[in-house]
């Protein structure tokens, strides 16, 4: 009796074990599931034909207890090149900005480097998808219609702020006409020209317009009230912000200076306004993303804040930026 007993107690034991063991596990495995750190530490493949770099820029903050991650670029230039385009002035600029970026070899480089990008983005599961200017090389119809195709297949959030080279034709630069008739082309693709953003629980992201290598004083009350929230801010503006070393660095490099500030382009009432309230110890600004000369270059634009100028789209290079990871 007392053997059974103990047998009976010793398979009533064992049960126990197995019923527990199987009910860990399948918590387990729904809770990885579910875990939001799990998505972003995620590593994709992609086709190294088209993104040929992804540079990861590591970010900590101590007022930002979420975790975050973004894909990075600029500087794409795509011309759709699009023999049935009537204009023969913009198909035969297409094709030539085509060939001074992506060579002749093939006129669809651009779109599929685009195309890979927004796979890679949509894989990676990042929070959002930044566009730092001259994703486009022209407000072509042809172009922009590469741009629509490409966000409406993103599976995320995007922010995108406008380049000096998205919204003109090398024969109508920055001129009145251009202001008029192509900058509202863009309105699909962003909430405000001047100034846009993506807010989180902890962080903001924003985005400023310096497509004409200022800012213009209707951003001003608009950058205000982002930063008035007090939250930790990445900004992201195409022409970044220089520095004396930044402007000698690029203008060894380049034969000119592409940032506007100390050594650089001379800025305006306006920008010098914006620029100040960027750096100013009132707000939360940590970090600049800058674009636009094509180089990568890094600066301290004051003690506690860093600027991060990205390489070129063009050339296949994307960031991936991860704050607390």
């Amino acid at each position: 009796m007392k053997n059974l007993k103990r047998i009976l107690l010793c398979l009533l034991i064992i049960v126990v074990i197995i019923v527990l063991s199987v009910f860990g596990i399948k918590k387990n495995r729904e809770n990885k599931g579910s875990k939001i750190s799990d998505q972003i530490f995620y590593e994709p493949k992609y086709n190294k034909n088209y993104i040929k770099k992804i540079s990861t820029i590591n970010l900590k903050n101590n007022e930002i207890k979420n975790k975050y991650q973004f894909v990075y670029i600029s500087d794409l230039h795509v011309s759709a090149v699009n023999e049935k385009e009537p204009d023969e002035q913009i198909r035969t600029s297409l094709y030539d900005r085509n060939k001074d970026f992506y060579g002749d070899e093939d006129s669809t480089i651009a779109k599929n480097t685009f195309k890979e990008i927004i796979n890679y983005t949509n894989n990676k599961k990042a929070n959002a998808l930044l566009l730092d200017g001259d994703i486009i090389d022209s407000p072509a119809d042809s172009s922009i219609a590469v741009l629509r195709e490409n966000l409406n297949n993103l599976e995320t959030d995007y922010l995108y702020t406008l380049g000096n080279h998205d919204w003109s034709f090398s024969w109508d630069y920055h001129t009145e006409n251009a202001r008029n008739t192509q900058i509202p082309k863009f309105k699909e693709f962003m909430d405000d020209i001047d100034v846009s953003y993506l807010e989180y629980e902890d962080l903001i992201i924003l985005a400023i317009n310096s497509s004409t290598d200022q800012i213009e004083e209707q951003s001003l009350d608009k950058i205000k009230k982002v930063l008035d929230k007090k939250k930790p801010t990445i900004v992201m503006m195409h022409v970044p912000i220089s520095t004396q070393e930044l402007a000698d660095k690029s203008l060894e490099l380049r034969g000119r200076v592409s940032a506007v500030g100390d050594g650089g382009i001379e800025p305006s009432e306006s920008t010098s306004k914006a620029i100040d309230m960027i750096l100013s110890d009132e707000y939360k600004v940590f970090y600049v993303l800058g674009a636009h000369i094509h180089l990568h270059m890094e600066a301290d634009l004051n003690q506690n804040i860093h600027e991060y100028v990205t390489e070129a789209g063009y050339f296949g290079n994307i960031n991936v930026i991860k704050i607390n990871n």
